[in-house]
């Protein structure tokens, strides 16, 4: 509990941020609407930011970075050779093929790498195949129907954990 109140309350903007994130309300249903929304967001505005290439470039990143924080400049938060090192550190962090350029998968990975949910996750709710764990259709708050009325024949039965000849459960 200390920790936990240095962190929330003692670490200056890191605390202030950590507050407000601890106490978002969850729930599975709007995450995946709100979610997918905004992964097709993110693909469309990264197509119009590489059209007609189909990838963004750092010349090009640092246009876009030096638009986005062109306020700070002004007010002299950042100064050009900053700028440089933050868009020197954007692009190696999105570039994970090491390409030099940032691909549409990288860019869209990026825009939802803080949410809760990941893409891979929301296909597995809805994919008809997977095996659905005793109470999570009850507890899941996905509510439609085809998601796990396809699934709800396949839910995993619940094996007891074995015992060992010593009678400690494996």
């Amino acid at each position: 509990k200390i920790i936990a109140f240095v962190a929330l309350y003692m670490v200056g903007l890191a605390s202030k941020i950590w507050r407000r994130v601890r106490s978002e309300a969850f729930n599975i249903n709007h995450q995946v609407h709100g979610f997918c929304a905004r992964l097709i967001g993110s693909g469309q505005v990264f197509r119009s930011l590489v059209s007609p290439a189909s990838s963004l470039s750092k010349d090009s990143l640092e246009k876009y970075m030096t638009a986005a924080f062109h306020q700070d400049m002004e007010k002299g938060i950042l100064d050009d050779k900053e700028l440089a090192i933050l868009t020197e550190s954007v692009l190696s962090g999105l570039d994970k093929s090491g390409s030099g350029d940032i691909c549409m998968e990288e860019f869209v990975s990026a825009c939802s790498s803080s949410e809760s949910l990941q893409a891979r996750e929301v296909a597995q709710f809805f994919d008809s195949g997977r095996q659905i764990w005793p109470l999570e259709w009850l507890l899941s708050g996905i509510t439609q129907p085809s998601a796990h009325a396809a699934a709800s024949s396949k839910v995993m039965p619940y094996t007891a954990p074995e015992e060992s000849a010593e009678g400690k459960l494996a």
